[in-house]
């Protein structure tokens, strides 16, 4: 599953439901929306459990949020949205959840930008199959000849965007931070605390980010001894 996909669709959603200035404005809200988005960078077996937990804890009054009236209501149905989609998804969870892919993008942009490049080299939707044939043959090598001489050291590969790195290591030190807390013996109470603040954490990363950085901070991820 891509990250950039589920990003899109909670945003959509925000959009559809009437929130986005709420989101705007709520650092509550924001807050919500990272956990929400972030669900998939736990382990599988800790998602659908995580996800009742932000449920229970979602805000029920509008007026001590300084809400509009139905806001509450609307991020119930948020939250229903995404457990039609990603929680109870006839793929499962294993489809969505990308807690295992350690390291590299974790969205499907360089797949879509690939496809897109290769309307370049066909002049047009429906060729002769002769001029297809030869054209595709012609990709081929192209493409083949390209990663042997990557492989071979001949040519640079193209580097990542440095800003990609730094948040790839954001996530790294995360997960290690977690699976410290998975070991460590905690409370059930103390764990589950850990993983809304990891969540908050993680969702501001991958880009869940509308104001001001709030919660960013290297504390969300510490525990008290």
């Amino acid at each position: 599953m891509c990250l950039f996909h589920i990003k899109q669709c909670i945003n959509r959603k925000l959009q559809a439901l009437g929130l986005s200035t709420a989101y705007r404005e709520s650092g509550t809200l924001e807050r919500i929306v990272r956990q929400l988005g972030a669900l998939s960078l736990l382990p599988q077996y800790n998602v659908a459990p995580a996800f009742r937990l932000l449920r229970r804890n979602l805000p029920t009054d509008n007026l001590e949020n300084d809400w509009m009236p139905g806001v509450c209501q609307k991020i119930t149905e948020l939250f229903d949205y995404y457990s039609n989609e990603w929680i109870d998804n006839p793929l499962g969870l294993d489809f969505v959840n990308l807690y295992d892919m350690t390291e590299g993008p974790r969205t499907t942009n360089h797949a879509e930008a690939y496809h897109s490049a290769q309307r370049h080299y066909w002049r047009s939707p429906h060729m002769p199959l002769g001029e297809w044939l030869a054209t595709f043959q012609n990709v081929q090598h192209a493409e083949e000849t390209k990663i042997r001489d990557v492989l071979l050291l001949r040519i640079e590969p193209r580097p990542r965007h440095p800003t990609a790195i730094a948040n790839d290591e954001k996530l790294q030190e995360a997960r290690r931070r977690l699976e410290d807390i998975l070991d460590s013996g905690t409370s059930v109470e103390e764990f589950w605390e850990f993983v809304e603040k990891y969540l908050t954490r993680v969702g501001a990363v991958i880009g869940y980010n509308v104001q001001r950085d709030q919660d960013t901070s290297e504390e969300l991820l510490t525990t008290e001894s």
